[in-house]
């Protein structure tokens, strides 16, 4: 009898166990993050996650601008501005008070108005506007004209930092407050540093040029702020109650009414960015007194997200209370 198989006959096929392919270690690295920032996969994580990449990062950039604003004026006071435009005695001192003045008494109004009118409206209008006001200072040939641009922008920026705060708390959980507030402060220092950085490389490439440096910094800033000004219309999704986030699914957006009350924050803190003017006194050249300064919002930024992270954690605010106001309490007692 002939062997089953015969000589050129196929060899009959023996069963193979396949193993699946296993999951690429990028992928499984990608979702442990994912997993640790914003939790488990569900409707609250899909939700943290749109609002991260909307709600937290178009203030934050907005609040970064408003960093490199602020600290254009110094930047540009010490590149040429105070003696282009004639600065006597203490005319720089009442140029930020102006500022901070009508910045102060125009907070609570502005943020009043979120409660009765949909904050798209409200942040794209004042946002824009300062914004321009920042392109009209490129123009000022007196001081008297800057003290008067910079006390109406105080009055249209007023809105820039306790706003954020106030639609973070609208959205946010206590408990995730802390964190995006850090991303959200480090975003300003960050903006404090560039502002530096920006003024010494246009010192250093445009210092012969047909425009005054300290000038084109004012124009620089608000070729950014008016484009990014005005796309806060699609990015801010107004108030939870008024389910109007375009980027929400229905069930994202009721959960966004359900999950928490309304909260708010409104906490701010102002640095006259004074360093660079006693760097001037000292003799430091001027690009490095737009340069050096950088290092304090360094620091600020790392011992933000700390301070925060700890507060998160204990889920309690007042611990880091006394470790944040003591850089403020001994240089003013020692002043």
């Amino acid at each position: 009898m002939a062997d089953a198989t015969s000589e050129g006959e196929a060899s009959p096929l023996l069963p193979v166990s396949i193993k699946p392919p296993s999951s690429r270690p990028g992928s499984e690295m990608a979702s442990r993050i994912t997993t640790v920032l914003w939790g488990p996969p569900s409707v609250q994580r899909s939700l943290l996650i749109k609002l991260d990449f909307t709600v937290l990062i178009y203030f934050s950039v907005v609040w970064f601008l408003f960093g490199i604003n602020r600290a254009s004026y110094s930047t540009a006071y010490i590149s040429g501005m105070k003696e282009e435009l004639n600065f006597q005695g203490k005319d720089f001192n009442y140029m930020h008070t102006i500022y901070l003045v009508t910045y102060a008494v125009f907070q609570i109004p502005s943020t009043s108005i979120l409660t009765v009118v949909k904050p798209r409206y409200v942040f794209v209008a004042a946002n824009t506007v300062w914004s321009v006001l920042t392109l009209v200072t490129f123009r000022a040939n007196h001081v008297y004209q800057v003290f008067i641009l910079n006390g109406f922008e105080g009055a249209f920026s007023a809105i820039a930092y306790v706003g954020a705060h106030f639609i973070y708390g609208s959205w946010y959980k206590q408990s995730e407050l802390a964190t995006r507030a850090a991303v959200f402060c480090a975003f300003g220092n960050l903006g404090n540093m560039a502002g530096g950085w920006i003024q010494a490389g246009l010192l250093a490439s445009l210092s012969n040029g047909p425009i005054a440096p300290w000038r084109l910094i004012f124009v620089v800033v608000s070729c950014v702020t008016i484009p990014f000004a005005i796309f806060g219309w699609f990015a801010i999704p107004d108030l939870p109650e008024h389910r109007t986030a375009r980027f929400l699914t229905p069930e994202e957006r009721e959960l966004a009414v359900s999950r928490l009350g309304l909260y708010s924050l409104s906490v701010q803190a102002i640095g006259n960015n004074v360093i660079p003017l006693w760097m001037a006194s000292r003799g430091y050249s001027v690009i490095q007194q737009n340069n050096y300064p950088t290092a304090t919002y360094a620091t600020g930024i790392v011992a933000t997200f700390i301070y925060c992270a700890v507060s998160d954690k204990l889920r309690s605010r007042w611990q880091e209370s006394p470790l944040t106001s003591s850089p403020f309490i001994f240089p003013a007692y020692n002043a």
